[in-house]
């Protein structure tokens, strides 16, 4: 991983706009088009966390908000030749995030590593934040380097592309993406004010209390129908709250472990486990525990589309059964309880 002290190359960042100015270059972002109010959301977690976000409404560029642009992305992307290349990644996340309705992770052409996330701040739209865009290993802006100096990139080299070059680790990446989904379940949309309606009369008659009765009582057996297990649901939304309090820790281990706890909590589970995703290895490594008798350190990496994990991250979908429907064993000194879980 590299240093956080890497987290920027150069932190004179030009704004998306400033490069768009001149003639014949594509428009980064569409800022009217954006939910009032949630500019400044997205600002403060870009800058916290030091990568970049953008609001997307569809294909882009143009996003709606950008905020903490990687420099690198805004040349490619505001140039009509090369924003081709980015067109498969940057450009489909927010077809991949909205058809996944889950966080995606991929890495681009240039190398930087990002994910799309879906998130619900606009009920007449459906949006995506593209997070990341950052370097997470020093060969892949070395290789990215060389196409600029040497290789199909040469026509790009301007001065500018280092204004903003962005370093991160992938944890950086998943603790913003938590904070993204914290921000987008408070945040509220702050729609133009109603025309103002004019005060009823005092000679105008109150409606009487009798009227609607009916439609009472079909609403309150509709409210009876969506109340069910009120205890559980009390107790579910009290241990999101809690966890939701805890996820700003400046430690990511400090929120893998809270993630596995307060999921482990939810489900009554006797063992819970966390895995990340290491790209350049092909591979899960666990990064979190609760209940597993060994240590971190000496649970072996599972490789891509090998045991549950691997094989529900390969299908990108989760997947609820028992190892007897998957025709498999569990192991005698692992002593479950029972045989049922959840990836």
């Amino acid at each position: 991983m590299l240093s956080r002290l890497m987290k920027r190359a150069n932190k004179k960042a030009t704004s998306a706009g400033e490069q768009n100015e001149q003639p014949g270059l594509i428009s980064q972002e569409s800022s009217e088009r954006a939910p009032s109010g949630w500019h400044e959301v997205q600002r403060s977690i870009a800058e916290s966390s030091g990568i970049s976000l953008l609001l997307v409404a569809g294909y882009q560029p143009p996003a709606l908000a950008v905020s903490n642009n990687n420099s690198i992305c805004n040349a490619l992307q505001s140039s009509p030749r090369h924003v081709k290349l980015c067109d498969p990644y940057c450009g489909e996340a927010h077809a991949r995030a909205t058809a996944a309705d889950t966080i995606t992770h991929y890495r681009c052409h240039a190398g930087l590593q990002c994910f799309a996330m879906p998130i619900e701040i606009d009920t007449t739209r459906e949006l995506a934040v593209i997070g990341g865009r950052a370097f997470v290993r020093s060969s892949d802006y070395r290789e990215l380097a060389e196409r600029f100096r040497s290789g199909d990139l040469q026509d790009l080299w301007a001065d500018e592309l280092f204004q903003n070059v962005i370093f991160a680790d992938e944890s950086d990446l998943d603790h913003a993406a938590l904070r993204l989904t914290k921000a987008g379940s408070e945040f509220v949309n702050q729609p133009a004010p109603p025309p103002l309606v004019e005060e009823m009369k005092e000679e105008e008659p109150c409606v009487p209390a009798a009227i609607g009765r009916k439609e009472e009582t079909t609403e309150q057996s509709l409210v009876s129908e969506l109340e069910l297990e009120p205890e559980r649901k009390t107790n579910l939304a009290d241990s999101i709250r809690r966890f939701a309090e805890q996820i700003d820790a400046s430690d990511p281990l400090q929120t893998y472990k809270s993630i596995v706890a307060w999921s482990a909590d939810l489900l009554q589970a006797e063992r819970s486990s966390l895995l990340l995703f290491d790209e350049s290895a092909n591979h899960l490594t666990m990064m979190a525990a609760r209940g597993i008798p060994a240590r971190l350190s000496e649970v072996a990496p599972v490789a891509m589309g090998e045991g549950i994990a691997g094989v529900v991250l390969r299908e990108n979908r989760p997947l609820v059964a028992t190892v007897d429907e998957l025709g498999r064993t569990s192991a005698a000194e692992r002593c479950y309880k029972t045989k049922s879980f959840i990836s």
